[in-house]
Protein backbone atom coordinates (compact mmCIF):
# COMPACT_ATOMS: atom_id res chain seq x y z
CA UNK A 1 0.00 0.00 0.00
CA UNK A 2 1.00 3.65 -0.29
CA UNK A 3 -0.46 5.47 2.70
CA UNK A 4 -1.37 5.14 6.37
CA UNK A 5 -4.95 6.12 7.21
CA UNK A 6 -5.31 7.95 10.52
CA UNK A 7 -8.36 8.54 12.68
CA UNK A 8 -8.14 10.04 16.21
CA UNK A 9 -4.95 11.66 17.60
CA UNK A 10 -3.35 10.50 20.84
CA UNK A 11 -2.37 14.06 21.76
CA UNK A 12 -2.33 17.14 19.51
CA UNK A 13 -0.40 16.21 16.37
CA UNK A 14 0.81 12.90 17.88
CA UNK A 15 -0.74 9.66 16.63
CA UNK A 16 -0.15 6.14 17.97
CA UNK A 17 -0.79 3.22 15.62
CA UNK A 18 -0.20 -0.50 15.78
CA UNK A 19 3.18 -1.52 14.41
CA UNK A 20 1.53 -4.26 12.38
CA UNK A 21 -0.73 -1.63 10.77
CA UNK A 22 2.27 0.36 9.53
CA UNK A 23 3.97 -2.81 8.30
CA UNK A 24 0.82 -3.82 6.40
CA UNK A 25 0.12 -0.35 5.02
CA UNK A 26 3.55 0.02 3.46
CA UNK A 27 4.76 -3.56 3.16
CA UNK A 28 7.80 -2.53 5.20
CA UNK A 29 10.22 -5.02 6.69
CA UNK A 30 10.38 -4.54 10.45
CA UNK A 31 13.94 -3.17 10.25
CA UNK A 32 12.83 -0.34 7.93
CA UNK A 33 10.53 1.16 10.55
CA UNK A 34 12.73 3.59 12.44
CA UNK A 35 12.46 7.06 14.03
CA UNK A 36 12.92 9.92 11.59
CA UNK A 37 11.41 8.12 8.62
CA UNK A 38 8.73 10.11 6.81
CA UNK A 39 5.58 8.38 5.57
CA UNK A 40 2.46 9.33 3.60
CA UNK A 41 -0.71 9.63 5.67
CA UNK A 42 -4.34 10.59 5.13
CA UNK A 43 -7.20 11.19 7.52
CA UNK A 44 -10.27 9.02 7.12
CA UNK A 45 -12.72 11.36 5.38
CA UNK A 46 -10.25 14.24 5.21
CA UNK A 47 -6.86 15.63 4.23
CA UNK A 48 -3.66 13.83 3.31
CA UNK A 49 -0.10 14.69 4.20
CA UNK A 50 3.32 13.69 5.49
CA UNK A 51 4.14 12.40 8.97
CA UNK A 52 7.37 11.41 10.68
CA UNK A 53 7.91 8.34 12.82
CA UNK A 54 8.93 9.67 16.25
CA UNK A 55 9.11 6.50 18.35
CA UNK A 56 9.07 2.76 17.73
CA UNK A 57 7.88 0.39 20.47
CA UNK A 58 7.42 -3.38 20.41
CA UNK A 59 3.72 -3.13 19.47
CA UNK A 60 3.12 0.56 18.75
CA UNK A 61 4.53 3.36 16.64
CA UNK A 62 4.20 7.07 17.38
CA UNK A 63 4.08 9.48 14.46
CA UNK A 64 3.82 13.28 14.26
CA UNK A 65 2.28 15.34 11.49
CA UNK A 66 4.67 17.29 9.28
CA UNK A 67 2.37 18.78 6.64
CA UNK A 68 -1.14 18.51 5.23
CA UNK A 69 -2.66 19.08 1.78
CA UNK A 70 -6.23 18.57 0.49
CA UNK A 71 -7.24 15.10 -0.62
CA UNK A 72 -8.61 14.70 -4.12
CA UNK A 73 -12.32 15.63 -4.16
CA UNK A 74 -14.86 12.96 -4.97
CA UNK A 75 -16.23 12.78 -8.50
CA UNK A 76 -19.90 13.79 -8.97
CA UNK A 77 -20.81 10.19 -9.77
CA UNK A 78 -23.49 8.11 -8.05
CA UNK A 79 -23.03 4.38 -8.61
CA UNK A 80 -25.94 1.95 -8.28
CA UNK A 81 -25.11 -1.76 -8.23
CA UNK A 82 -27.38 -4.77 -7.84
CA UNK A 83 -26.43 -6.81 -4.78
CA UNK A 84 -24.24 -9.78 -5.64
CA UNK A 85 -22.16 -12.33 -3.77
CA UNK A 86 -20.06 -10.89 -0.92
CA UNK A 87 -16.74 -11.40 -2.74
CA UNK A 88 -18.11 -9.48 -5.72
CA UNK A 89 -19.51 -6.76 -3.48
CA UNK A 90 -16.10 -6.33 -1.85
CA UNK A 91 -14.44 -5.83 -5.25
CA UNK A 92 -17.08 -3.30 -6.32
CA UNK A 93 -16.58 -1.41 -3.05
CA UNK A 94 -12.82 -1.26 -3.61
CA UNK A 95 -13.25 0.03 -7.16
CA UNK A 96 -15.77 2.67 -6.11
CA UNK A 97 -13.51 3.98 -3.35
CA UNK A 98 -10.35 3.99 -5.45
CA UNK A 99 -12.02 5.72 -8.40
CA UNK A 100 -13.61 8.32 -6.16
CA UNK A 101 -17.35 8.05 -6.77
CA UNK A 102 -19.56 10.29 -4.64
CA UNK A 103 -22.04 7.64 -3.50
CA UNK A 104 -22.41 3.88 -3.80
CA UNK A 105 -25.81 2.20 -3.59
CA UNK A 106 -26.13 -1.57 -3.26
CA UNK A 107 -29.68 -2.60 -4.16
CA UNK A 108 -31.50 -5.87 -3.56
CA UNK A 109 -32.93 -7.16 -6.85
CA UNK A 110 -35.42 -9.78 -7.97
CA UNK A 111 -32.61 -11.90 -9.42
CA UNK A 112 -30.30 -11.74 -6.41
CA UNK A 113 -30.52 -13.52 -3.09
CA UNK A 114 -32.04 -11.41 -0.33
CA UNK A 115 -29.43 -12.80 2.09
CA UNK A 116 -26.71 -10.85 0.28
CA UNK A 117 -27.87 -7.71 2.09
CA UNK A 118 -27.01 -9.35 5.43
CA UNK A 119 -23.47 -10.33 4.43
CA UNK A 120 -20.65 -9.62 6.87
CA UNK A 121 -19.15 -7.09 4.45
CA UNK A 122 -21.91 -4.68 5.51
CA UNK A 123 -20.99 -4.90 9.19
CA UNK A 124 -19.90 -1.35 10.09
CA UNK A 125 -16.40 -2.34 11.24
CA UNK A 126 -15.79 -4.66 8.29
CA UNK A 127 -17.03 -2.05 5.84
CA UNK A 128 -14.74 0.59 7.31
CA UNK A 129 -11.72 -1.71 7.13
CA UNK A 130 -12.41 -2.39 3.45
CA UNK A 131 -12.72 1.35 2.82
CA UNK A 132 -9.42 1.97 4.62
CA UNK A 133 -7.60 -0.65 2.54
CA UNK A 134 -8.69 1.11 -0.64
CA UNK A 135 -7.76 4.56 0.70
CA UNK A 136 -4.32 3.21 1.63
CA UNK A 137 -3.84 2.35 -2.02
CA UNK A 138 -4.79 5.76 -3.46
CA UNK A 139 -3.30 7.88 -0.68
CA UNK A 140 -6.34 10.10 -0.15
CA UNK A 141 -8.94 10.42 2.59
CA UNK A 142 -12.34 10.96 0.99
CA UNK A 143 -14.64 8.01 0.31
CA UNK A 144 -18.20 7.61 -0.98
CA UNK A 145 -21.41 7.53 0.99
CA UNK A 146 -22.31 3.83 1.06
CA UNK A 147 -25.90 2.62 1.37
CA UNK A 148 -27.52 -0.81 1.27
CA UNK A 149 -31.12 -0.90 0.05
CA UNK A 150 -32.94 -4.05 1.04
CA UNK A 151 -36.10 -3.23 -0.89
CA UNK A 152 -36.01 -2.23 -4.56
CA UNK A 153 -39.39 -0.48 -4.44
CA UNK A 154 -38.29 1.65 -1.51
CA UNK A 155 -35.09 2.52 -3.37
CA UNK A 156 -37.16 3.44 -6.41
CA UNK A 157 -39.42 5.82 -4.51
CA UNK A 158 -36.84 7.34 -2.15
CA UNK A 159 -33.77 7.61 -4.36
CA UNK A 160 -34.38 7.10 -8.08
CA UNK A 161 -36.89 9.92 -8.08
CA UNK A 162 -34.47 12.16 -6.22
CA UNK A 163 -31.83 12.59 -8.91
CA UNK A 164 -31.59 16.10 -10.31
CA UNK A 165 -33.17 16.52 -13.75
CA UNK A 166 -29.78 17.62 -15.12
CA UNK A 167 -28.05 14.42 -13.98
CA UNK A 168 -26.84 12.15 -16.78
CA UNK A 169 -28.36 8.73 -16.04
CA UNK A 170 -27.02 5.54 -17.62
CA UNK A 171 -27.90 1.89 -17.07
CA UNK A 172 -25.70 -0.90 -18.46
CA UNK A 173 -27.77 -3.50 -20.29
CA UNK A 174 -26.92 -6.18 -22.89
CA UNK A 175 -27.33 -5.46 -26.62
CA UNK A 176 -27.49 -1.70 -26.12
CA UNK A 177 -25.41 0.93 -27.98
CA UNK A 178 -22.04 1.73 -26.43
CA UNK A 179 -20.92 5.17 -25.38
CA UNK A 180 -19.19 7.13 -28.16
CA UNK A 181 -16.90 10.15 -28.21
CA UNK A 182 -19.90 12.35 -29.02
CA UNK A 183 -21.38 11.40 -25.64
CA UNK A 184 -19.18 13.80 -23.70
CA UNK A 185 -19.81 15.14 -20.20
CA UNK A 186 -18.58 18.24 -18.41
CA UNK A 187 -16.26 17.48 -15.49
CA UNK A 188 -18.78 19.12 -13.18
CA UNK A 189 -21.82 17.24 -14.52
CA UNK A 190 -23.52 14.84 -12.13
CA UNK A 191 -23.71 11.28 -13.47
CA UNK A 192 -25.71 8.31 -12.16
CA UNK A 193 -24.55 4.87 -13.30
CA UNK A 194 -26.41 1.60 -12.85
CA UNK A 195 -24.91 -1.91 -13.11
CA UNK A 196 -26.99 -4.99 -12.42
CA UNK A 197 -26.16 -8.00 -10.23
CA UNK A 198 -24.54 -11.18 -11.55
CA UNK A 199 -27.79 -12.28 -13.20
CA UNK A 200 -28.54 -8.78 -14.47
CA UNK A 201 -31.46 -6.43 -13.86
CA UNK A 202 -34.89 -7.90 -14.60
CA UNK A 203 -36.93 -6.43 -17.48
CA UNK A 204 -39.23 -4.80 -14.93
CA UNK A 205 -36.29 -3.21 -13.09
CA UNK A 206 -34.81 -1.89 -16.34
CA UNK A 207 -38.19 -0.38 -17.19
CA UNK A 208 -38.28 1.34 -13.79
CA UNK A 209 -34.84 2.84 -14.38
CA UNK A 210 -35.92 4.00 -17.83
CA UNK A 211 -39.03 5.65 -16.40
CA UNK A 212 -36.69 7.52 -14.02
CA UNK A 213 -34.77 8.90 -17.00
CA UNK A 214 -31.97 6.35 -17.35
CA UNK A 215 -30.69 5.59 -20.86
CA UNK A 216 -29.55 2.08 -21.77
CA UNK A 217 -25.92 1.62 -22.82
CA UNK A 218 -23.90 -1.46 -23.68
CA UNK A 219 -20.43 -2.63 -22.70
CA UNK A 220 -19.73 -4.82 -25.71
CA UNK A 221 -20.57 -8.36 -26.73
CA UNK A 222 -18.70 -10.17 -23.95
CA UNK A 223 -20.50 -11.06 -20.73
CA UNK A 224 -18.27 -9.79 -17.93
CA UNK A 225 -18.33 -9.95 -14.15
CA UNK A 226 -20.06 -7.22 -12.18
CA UNK A 227 -16.82 -5.67 -10.93
CA UNK A 228 -15.42 -5.64 -14.48
CA UNK A 229 -18.59 -3.96 -15.77
CA UNK A 230 -18.29 -1.32 -13.04
CA UNK A 231 -14.64 -0.66 -13.96
CA UNK A 232 -15.44 -0.49 -17.67
CA UNK A 233 -18.31 1.93 -17.18
CA UNK A 234 -16.42 4.22 -14.83
CA UNK A 235 -13.42 4.17 -17.18
CA UNK A 236 -15.51 5.09 -20.21
CA UNK A 237 -17.18 7.94 -18.35
CA UNK A 238 -13.79 9.23 -17.18
CA UNK A 239 -12.52 9.31 -20.76
CA UNK A 240 -15.60 11.22 -21.96
CA UNK A 241 -15.49 13.91 -19.29
CA UNK A 242 -14.02 17.12 -20.71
Amino acid sequence: MNCLILEEPLDGDLYRVLRTTVERSFGMPINDISPGRKINIAFLGGERGIAEISAVMPNWIDIRLVSLTPSLPLEPIDLIVGLSRPQTTKKVLQIAVMLGVRSLHFVTTSRGQKSYAEANIFNADTLQQEVIKSLEQIGHGYYPEIKVHRNFRYFEKQHLAGFDKNTHKLIATPNSPMLRTKDSFSRTDSIALSVGPEAGWSHEEVAIFESAGFSKIGLGERIVRVEVAVSMLLGQVAMLRV
